[in-house]
């Protein structure tokens, strides 16, 4: 009865991983603003922007690979997305606001405008500024591995030759006038 009971109990963590899977991916069939939350949690999740700590281990689960982690759940259902096209646009605004949090969370004000008066050269400010590369490093990299997950080699010249193009085009002068828009458009 020992190992009867110790085999079904396997079984059973074995099946609740499973009708967590197939319920979410039923959730994401129906529902984009739950892919679009899942992209988020990736983010937030690699990024670590609500917690300290972050990166792959973060992504596919703290201490090893656990089936609810944000990372595992999209490498679960990315291939039954309909709309690639959106979720890679999404990707890149997610990017992009990424880049925005880094810039004005990592960063003090104090390290912001010394970086704006202190010459090239200097080293004085250059720890936040290494920080923030950093994790605009990691960011870029996630988005480049969703974006190839999600629509291959296609997707990666559609967002070279349309949706990068037309970010750029689109940027708001007013919203680059607030706070630290160069620091930003550097990053």
């Amino acid at each position: 009865m020992p190992i009867v009971a110790s085999l079904w109990t396997q079984k059973a963590k074995r099946w609740f991983d499973f009708l967590v899977f197939s319920a979410s991916r039923t959730v994401f069939l129906h529902n984009p603003d739950a892919v679009v939350q899942l992209l988020r949690n990736c983010f937030s999740a690699t990024l670590g922007l609500n917690v300290n700590d972050g990166g792959v281990g973060a992504l596919l689960g703290h201490g090893g690979i656990f089936p609810v982690a944000p990372g595992i759940l999209y490498l679960r259902m990315y291939r039954a997305l309909r709309d690639t096209v959106s979720v890679t646009e999404e990707i890149f605004s997610l990017l992009i606001h990424s880049v925005k949090d880094i810039a004005q969370n990592r960063l003090s004000k104090e390290d912001l405008e010394r970086l704006k008066t202190v010459k090239s050269g200097s080293r004085y400010g250059q720890s936040s500024l290494a920080t923030a590369m950093t994790q605009v490093k990691l960011a870029a990299s996630l988005s480049a591995s969703l974006v190839w997950l999600t629509g291959g080699l296609g997707m990666v010249h559609l967002l070279i030759k349309e949706t990068i193009p037309s970010w750029f085009l689109s940027v708001d002068k007013s919203d680059q006038e607030q706070g630290p828009s160069e620091l930003v458009a550097e990053l």
